[in-house]
């Protein structure tokens, strides 16, 4: 039953008119940088003449079409689910699927769906830009878009997170850290989305701001309380950003509470419709 409702609500989530647009707008968003690439290495006679292919996809840090991307992303993570619920109540499509396959397989299902779908949305442009990139570029370039030296590159490039497979094989680093950023969108997803369940939201433009209110708190809690690594996202989940000191560990835990509150707000939700 779980998983026939996950797949009926996957399919009904991708084919959301909310859905294609955020899959045409990040296609937009890596064509437009694939295309600044290439304009940038059209007139390269060698391949030290080149950027390292990593280090300008849209997720670097180098990237300022990525730079603007990460502005509009806390919106963008949740257009396609942001207001699934409140539009099953408001079409009836809950109490179809509750006396079809029970309450638990419903919530769960969505809730499933919600991860699944924005992982998937999130995390197969960056790899096709990614394939696209290590054809059409010199995987060999190892040109920094720093303008430091040689021996300031190779000291930097030790600090990143995950320095040694960046170090060893960079196409499989950027491969690690999409994926990565596809889970991290998922989560915030679908935090967000089991926040909508709660009984204040009553109207569909409500379920796009708890993403932004849980960055802002986060914000002002960092000046409040004068934390010595970043919390602004933009900073965490793009490669290469090296401007501020970053807490993967805090990062992990912070991610697994936000799963664990969902989870949480689930299983209230299932126990109050089954009384």
């Amino acid at each position: 039953m779980l998983i026939s409702s996950i797949k009926i609500q996957m399919s009904h989530i991708f084919r959301s008119k909310s859905s294609v647009f955020v899959a045409l707008a990040l296609l937009f968003v890596i064509s437009v940088n694939f295309l600044q690439n290439m304009n940038r290495n059209i007139d390269a006679v060698y391949v030290t003449e080149m950027f390292d292919i990593t280090k300008t996809l849209t997720l670097s840090d180098w990237s300022p079409v990525g730079y603007f991307f990460m502005q509009y992303y806390p919106l963008l993570i949740v257009i396609p689910t942001a207001g699934a619920y409140i539009c099953d109540l408001n079409n009836g499509i809950d109490l179809y699927m509750r006396s079809r396959i029970g309450i638990r397989n419903y919530l769960y299902g969505k809730v499933i769906s919600v991860f699944l779908v924005t992982l998937i949305l999130f995390t197969i442009p960056f790899l096709i830009e990614i394939m696209l990139s290590a054809v059409c570029f010199s995987t060999q370039s190892l040109g920094d878009p720093s303008g430091f030296e040689y021996f300031q590159t190779i000291e930097q490039d030790g600090k990143y997170f995950l320095a040694n497979i960046y170090l060893n094989n960079r196409i499989i680093y950027a491969v690690i850290m999409s994926l990565l950023f596809g889970m991290v969108s998922a989560i915030l997803a679908t935090f967000n989305f089991t926040i909508t369940m709660l009984p204040i939201f009553k109207f569909k433009i409500m379920t796009y701001f708890p993403i932004y209110l849980l960055f802002y708190i986060i914000s002002i809690f960092e000046k409040v309380v004068h934390l010595k690594f970043a919390t602004y996202y933009a900073f965490i989940l793009r490669m290469f950003e090296v401007s501020t000191k970053k807490n993967y560990l805090v990062y992990i835990i912070f991610l697994l509470v936000l799963l664990a509150i969902s989870i949480m707000i689930t299983e209230i939700k299932i126990r109050k419709n089954s009384i």
